[in-house]
Order: structure tokens, then sequence, then C-alpha cells
């Protein structure tokens, strides 16, 4: 993707139970020279706080069981810092929707990210769906979604 050849910074998700797999794709992309962050989650706020990653083995078991920056490690990364958001999802539809977990923690904090910014749902074929019933109010979509 060009926004991803253009990216300097970007943040992915660390994979875990059965999702699209990114820790290769977070080694190629710093071998790359690009710059990788991880959500770090703040439970008791249900919130997304973005994290510079120098090494992947800095990494501590967050709220959920999900790897993510360790508290001593974390460089936060400002939004406007931030040039590619990789996210996960249970399911993605042909209109960029995407079904999360339940928690809304994704969909707060894209509803925060500049515009700009491209947002790619990472999806295997069968997450793939015709059409995913959505809470405009709430549920936020990605600008792209790769399967495949």
């Amino acid at each position: 993707m060009q926004e991803f050849k253009q990216a300097e910074t970007i943040l992915f998700y660390a994979s875990f139970d059965g999702e699209v797999e990114t820790f290769e794709m977070m080694k190629k992309a710093k071998n790359l020279g690009k710059r990788i962050g991880l959500p770090r989650i703040i439970k008791d706020e249900k919130e997304i706080v973005p994290a510079l990653v120098e090494h992947l083995d800095d990494l501590e078991k967050g709220p959920y069981g999900i790897d993510q920056p360790c508290d001593s490690k974390e460089k936060s990364l400002k939004l406007n810092e931030i040039d590619m958001v990789i996210v996960p999802g249970v399911a993605f539809d042909r209109h960029k929707n995407r079904l999360g977990r339940g928690q809304g923690y994704y969909d707060r904090f894209l509803k925060k990210l500049p515009s700009q910014i491209p947002t790619v749902g990472l999806a295997f074929d069968f997450q793939l769906v015709e059409e995913i019933p959505t809470q405009e109010e709430y549920d936020e979509q990605v600008s792209h979604v790769l399967t495949g």
C-alpha cells in the first residue's frame, strides 16, 4: 500500500487469540526503518494510549491478556505522530464497517484520530461478511480492509 510506504510511524495491534498475526509485520516494518507503536490499554478509563515500542521483547501482558508496552518502557505517541493504524476486528464488511470485541476501545480511539490518518483492518477471508449492523453514533469504520 502506498500509505504504508509513506508512513514513518505505524500503530499496530499485538495479535492474540486467533487474530491476523502482526508480530512479523512489525519486525519487517522496523527493518524498513519505520517507528512501531502499540496500544497500551487503560482499563479503568476504557482507553487506548498509543506507545512507541523500541523492542518487541519489552512487552507485558495487559488487561485481557493482550501484550502491550511495559509501563516503565512506555513512550506515548501523540495522535498527530501516527501515520497509519492497523486495526483488529472480529469481522469486517464490504462497506469498511468493523465488529470488535464489544468493549469499544478502538471505536473511541478511532473517533479521536485525525481523519486523514489511514486505518487498515486486517482480516482472514472468512471474517469479511456482506454487512455488519452498526450503531452509527458508536461504531467507527476503517479506511481499508485487507484480507487474504
